[in-house]
């Protein structure tokens, strides 16, 4: 688990320069390294949703959203990918969680 902050890091930041192969890399180093973590869950549900997978998102970012319920981004990240998905109704739940969690 050590590291995993490290894997997840190089992960965003691969994303971050378009790097969609070498983030796919480290974010499965993430969650090899500690497969509870929400964070982990995150980070892969961020790389589904930049490939424009977002069944594979969904899933995950429910599952960030189940290991780290106060976790303002992975809220956020779902409700678009809900949106997206034209489940609205769910989508609005989720924003409106994210809100409660972090008002503007």
């Amino acid at each position: 688990p050590h590291f995993t902050m490290f894997y997840r890091a190089e992960a965003l930041v691969a994303l971050a320069e378009g790097k969609l192969d070498e983030a796919k890399l480290f974010a499965l180093n993430a969650a090899e390294s500690d497969p509870t973590s929400g964070e982990n869950f995150l980070v892969v549900g961020e790389l589904h949703y930049a490939a424009k997978d977002l069944t594979q998102a969904r899933a995950v970012l429910e599952d960030a959203v189940k290991a780290a319920k106060e976790n303002v981004r992975a809220r956020y990240l779902l409700a678009r990918v809900l949106a997206d998905q034209n489940d609205l109704a769910r989508s609005r739940i989720e924003a409106l969680e994210s809100l409660k969690l972090n008002p503007l």
